[in-house]
């Protein structure tokens, strides 16, 4: 759920703004249970966080701002999931006691599979 730009509202804690953000892409209610990894993306000078959560309530459904929410095993990830998704997806799955740091140094024609012009 880390695909979309994050924006920090005034007054908001970063535990806030991750449950917030959780509940209006997904309808579910999440708690945060630790920092997985930080993801260093210099071509788009961002910085992204990905937390492993829980759910604790709600119900996931599409809202105005996906258009559709399923889980999915990991070993079935969708073909069009991003690698850079797929490698946050596998940090997770590592269950380290520390957050990871990683470059991930693709442009944004290689994170979508497009070829360059």
């Amino acid at each position: 759920m880390e695909s979309a730009r994050w924006g920090m509202e005034l007054g908001e804690t970063l535990e806030v703004t991750v449950r917030r953000e959780v509940l209006e892409e997904t309808g579910l209610q999440v708690e945060v249970e630790r920092l997985v990894g930080v993801y260093s993306k210099p071509q788009k000078q961002e910085i992204v966080l990905s937390f492993l959560c829980r759910i604790t309530g709600g119900q996931l459904t599409s809202t105005a701002e996906s258009r559709e929410c399923r889980f999915f095993s990991p070993d079935a990830l969708p073909s069009n999931t991003l690698p850079k998704h797929r490698q946050r997806i596998s940090d997770a799955l590592l269950n380290k006691e520390r957050a990871l740091i990683r470059d991930q140094l693709t442009t944004s024609s290689q994170d979508q599979g497009l070829s360059r012009s």
